[in-house]
C-alpha cells in the first residue's frame, strides 16, 4: 500500500521547518527599518556598524542576516506549496489496493481498454511498477494484473496464492481479497471472461438442463476459496454474492437463497443479488417468492436486460404466456443481441401452438449464437410440429453435434424417426437418451411404442412397466401397453389398463374408443357403444371414433346408423381404409352390392399405400365372400 501517512508526516515536518525560517527572516528585515529605541527617537549613523555594498550601498551584517532569512524563508516557502500540491495529486490517485481489490475488478477494466477507467489504472500499475520502494502486495497485485491482461491465468493465481502466504495472519482485509481473487480466477479459466456470473445460472435453467459444466473438483476449491474468504472478512458482501452462485450451480438452492439474503442484508440495493435469489427460488418453484425479487430488481435497476428475461421465466412456468411475452421483449429492447431471450420467445410460442412466429425466434437466437444447441433443438420441436420431419432431423442432428450429451434431443430425434417409420434408428436414440437419462420415464415409453411396431411386443411390455414403475400415474404408459396386450390377445388385462388410463385422465378420447374396440372383441356392444360415444363427445373431430362407434352399432343390428357414422369417418379423413371397409361391409348387408364393392376396392387401394397388410387380407375375404353371394 502506498505509505500516505509516511508522506504526510515528511510534508508536515518540512513546511514547519520552513515556515519558522520565513517568519524569522521576516521579522528581522522589519526590525531594520525602525530605531533600535523604539518610535519617536532619531536614525543614528555608526560608520563602524556598516559595511559598503556591492553598488556601493552600506549594509549591515544584520540586514544582511535578515535578507538571507527572508530569501530563504520564501524559497522554503515555495518548495512546501510545491510538495503540497504534489502531495495531493498523488492522495488523489487511488492505491492500487484500493484500485485492483480483486481479479474479479482487474477483469472488469480489462474489459474495455479503450476506456479513461483503464487509463487510469494503467497509470496507477506503472507507478509501482516503476518505484523500487513499492510494498510487496502492490508489486504483486500489478504483477497479478499484467498475468491476467495476458491470460497466464495459472501465473496469475500464483500471485494471489503468493500474496495469501505473505498477509495470512497480518492483514485479514488483504488476505480476504486474495482467496476472493483465486476462488474467481478458478472460474474464469473454466468457463472464460465473466466466471459464473448470475446470468450463467439463468441460462441453465432454460427449461432443462445445465449448459455449462465445470471440473467438481474446481467447484469444490472455488467454493472454499469464497469460504475462506468470509470467514476472514465477515461482511464481505461479494463473496457471499459469488458462493451464492456457486451453491446454485450445485442445486442447493436453499443454501444459496441464504448467501444472496446475507449480501442483501449488508447491501440493501445489491440488484444483482436480489436476481440470483430470484433464479434459486424459480428453481425451487416458489414462483410467487421469485418473482418479488426479479420486481424489486427492476426497481433499483429499470435497465437491468437479465431480470427481465428472469421474471418473464417465473410468469411463464405459472402459465402466464402473454405477460412473460411482454418481459422477454422488454428484455431484448434493452439488450438487441439477448440470444436467450429470443430462445425463451420462441419456447413460450411453441407452448401457445404459434409455430410460424416461433420458428422466427429460435431463427434469431441462433443466428445471434450460433452454437446455441437448444434453440436447434426446439427449433426442430417446431418443425416436427409443421409435419416437417427431415427438417427437424437437421436441426437435432446439429444440436447433438453441438452437446453430444443433450438427452432431449435424442429421445425427440426418436420420436421423429418414429414419425417417419425409421423403428430401428429411433430405437438408437432411445436407448442413448436412456443411457444419459436412465430415471426419464418418457424414454422407457416412447422405446416401447418403437419395439411394438417392430412387433417385439415382450420387450415392448417391458419398457412399458419399467415407465410405470419410474411413474405410478403415467397414463400414456397404460394407454400404450393396453394396446400391445390387445395385439397380443390379453383382452382382460388389456381393458384394465384403459380403465387405469381413463381414471388417470378422464379426459383421454382415445382411450375410451380403445376401450371399445377391446370391448367389441369381448362382444360387449353396447358399452362398447357407449365408449365411443363418450370418445366423439370428447372429441368431435375424431374419425376413428366414429368408425368403432359404426361398427357398434352395426353389430347392435342398427346398419342406417352405422352408414352414417362411416360417412362422418371418411369426411374427415378422406384416406381412411378402415372406414370405408366397413362401410362396404355394412352397404353389403343392407343388400347394396355396387357400392359395397366399389368401398372395398377403395379400402384395398389405401390400405397397400399404407401397408396395412392384415386389413388388406381382411377385405379381400370380405369381397370373396361378397361374390359368393351373387
Amino acid at each position: 500500500m502506498i505509505q500516505s501517512s509516511k508522506m504526510w508526516r515528511g510534508f508536515t515536518v518540512s513546511s514547519i521547518i520552513f515556515v519558522l525560517i520565513f517568519i524569522v527572516g521576516t521579522v528581522g528585515l522589519l526590525a531594520q527599518t525602525t530605531d533600535g529605541d523604539g518610535i519617536g527617537k532619531d536614525k543614528v549613523s555608526s560608520d563602524t556598524a556598516k559595511g559598503k555594498g556591492l553598488f556601493g550601498t552600506s549594509i549591515s551584517i544584520g540586514d544582511l542576516g535578515s535578507i538571507g532569512g527572508f530569501v530563504g524563508g520564501i524559497t522554503a516557502l515555495i518548495v512546501a506549496i510545491v510538495a503540497g500540491i504534489r502531495f495531493l495529486i498523488r492522495r488523489r490517485q487511488p492505491s492500487i489496493q484500493i484500485l485492483l481489490a480483486t481479479s474479479e475488478d482487474i477483469s472488469k477494466f480489462l474489459r474495455d481498454r479503450q476506456s479513461d477507467e483503464f487509463s487510469r489504472v494503467e497509470k496507477v500499475v506503472k507507478n509501482v511498477e516503476r518505484n523500487p520502494k513499492a510494498p510487496f502486495a502492490d508489486k504483486t497485485i500489478a504483477h497479478a494484473y499484467r498475468l491476467q491482461g495476458d491470460k497466464r491465468i495459472n501465473e496469475a493465481l500464483q500471485k494471489w496464492r503468493d500474496l495469501v502466504n505473505y498477509t495470512e495472519g497480518n492483514d485479514d482485509n488483504l488476505t480476504a481479497q486474495a482467496w476472493f481473487s483465486i476462488g474467481y480466477l478458478y472460474m474464469y479459466r473454466e468457463l472464460g471472461e465473466g466466471g459464473l456470473s448470475t446470468n450463467n445460472i439463468a441460462i441453465q435453467l432454460q427449461l432443462g438442463s445445465a449448459e455449462i459444466h465445470i471440473n467438481p473438483d474446481v467447484v469444490k476449491e472455488v467454493f472454499s476459496c469464497y469460504s475462506e474468504a468470509i470467514r476472514l472478512k465477515p461482511n464481505y458482501i461479494k463473496a457471499y454474492y459469488n458462493r451464492g452462485n456457486v451453491k446454485s450451480y450445485l442445486n442447493e438452492y436453499e443454501s444459496a437463497i441464504g448467501d444472496y439474503s446475507e449480501a442483501i442484508r449488508l447491501k440493501s440495493d445489491y440488484a444483482e443479488a436480489y436476481c440470483g435469489r430470484g433464479t434459486a427460488r424459480l428453481n425451487l418453484g416458489e414462483y410467487e417468492s421469485a418473482l418479488e425479487d426479479y420486481n424489486e430488481v427492476i426497481r433499483l435497476k429499470p435497465s437491468y436486460a437479465d431480470a427481465y428475461y428472469n421474471r418473464g421465466k417465473a410468469k411463464m412456468f405459472q402459465d402466464e404466456y402473454e405477460s412473460a411475452l411482454e418481459d422477454y421483449d422488454e428484455a431484448i429492447r434493452l439488450k438487441s443481441d439477448y440470444a436467450e431471450a429470443y430462445y425463451a420467445k420462441g419456447f413460450v410460442k411453441l407452448n401457445l401452438g404459434e409455430y410460424e412466429s416461433a420458428l422466427r425466434d429460435f431463427d434469431e437466437a441462433i443466428r445471434l449464437k450460433s452454437d446455441y444447441a437448444k434453440a436447434y433443438g426446439n427449433r426442430a420441436a417446431v418443425k416436427s410440429e409443421l409435419g416437417e420431419y427431415e427438417l427437424a432431423l437437421e436441426d437435432y442432428d446439429e444440436a447433438i453435434r453441438l452437446k453430444s450429451d443433450y438427452a432431449e434431443a435424442y429421445y425427440n430425434r426418436g420420436t421423429v424417426k418414429s414419425n417417419l417409420g425409421k423403428y430401428e434408428l429411433a430405437l438408437e436414440d432411445y436407448n442413448e437418451a436412456i443411457r444419459l437419462m436412465p430415471d426419464d420415464f418418457r424414454n422407457y415409453n416412447n422405446r416401447g411404442a418403437a419395439k411394438a411396431e417392430l412387433g417385439n411386443y415382450e420387450l415392448a411390455l417391458e419398457d412399458y412397466d419399467e415407465a410405470i414403475r419410474l411413474k405410478s400415474d403415467y397414463a400414456k404408459a397404460y394407454f400404450n401397453r393396453g394396446r400391445v396386450k390387445r395385439a397380443i390377445g390379453e383382452y382382460a388385462s388389456a381393458l384394465e389398463d384403459y380403465d387405469e388410463t381413463i381414471r388417470l385422465k378422464p379426459g383421454d378420447a382415445k382411450a375410451y374408443n380403445s376401450r371399445s374396440i377391446t370391448k367389441m372383441i369381448l362382444g360387449e356392444y353396447t358399452s362398447a357403444f357407449e365408449d365411443s360415444d363418450k370418445a366423439i363427445r370428447l372429441k368431435p373431430d375424431f374419425h376413428e371414433a366414429y368408425d368403432s362407434r359404426g361398427r357398434a352399432r352395426a353389430n347392435l343390428g342398427h346398419p342406417e346408423l352405422a352408414l352414417e357414422d362411416y360417412d362422418e369417418a371418411i369426411r374427415l379423413k378422406s384416406d381412411y381404409p378402415e372406414a370405408y371397409a366397413y362401410r362396404g361391409l355394412a352397404k353389403g348387408n343392407l343388400g347394396d352390392i355396387e357400392g359395397a364393392k366399389t368401398d372395398f376396392q377403395t379400402a384395398l387401394e389405401l390400405a397397400e399405400q399404407k401397408g396395412e397388410e392384415d386389413l388388406k387380407v381382411i377385405v379381400d375375404r370380405w369381397i370373396q365372400e361378397l361374390n359368393d353371394t351373387e
